[in-house]
């Protein structure tokens, strides 16, 4: 699936995926594609995306609160890592930034959110990457 004709998709644009017969696929992913749209776009394209599956949905979305890490060693037992979000940076609501129409952890919705929404769906697990925690990962084994 793509909304770029150059790209040669097996789906172009999102009325394309009406054409696809529910519970076709195992999984169905989108990494960094949510915020592209407006949000409640981004809510039609996940139905759409639980009701061709019929394994799990994975999602990755960006996160709008800077973090710090720690990495915490301590002689002879394993090092612990920790990701704390800035909590000195004010929250606002989103503004379409030309790229963005909606990131997680702006005023308008946060990750506990987000799985709320998608705990309609069946069972949800959550998680952000220590290198990388621009980025929060969901998988959402659908019911």
């Amino acid at each position: 699936y793509d909304v770029d004709p150059q790209s040669s998709p097996t789906f172009l644009g999102f009325e394309s995926l009406s054409e696809i017969p529910p519970k076709t696929y195992d999984t169905c992913c989108a990494f960094q594609v949510l915020e592209h749209m407006d949000f409640n776009e981004a809510l039609k394209f996940l139905e759409h995306m639980v009701s061709i599956t019929k394994g799990q949905i994975i999602i990755s979305l960006p996160v709008a609160i800077p973090t710090w890490r720690i990495f915490l060693s301590i002689p002879k037992l394993k090092g612990k890592k920790f990701i704390i979000e800035n909590f000195f940076v004010k929250k606002k609501s989103m503004k379409f930034d030309g790229v963005h129409y909606w990131e997680l952890g702006n005023k308008d919705i946060n990750v506990q959110d987000f799985e709320k929404i998608l705990s309609k769906y069946g069972e949800v697990e959550s998680f952000r990457n220590f290198y990388n925690p621009y980025h929060h990962f969901f998988k959402c084994d659908i019911k």
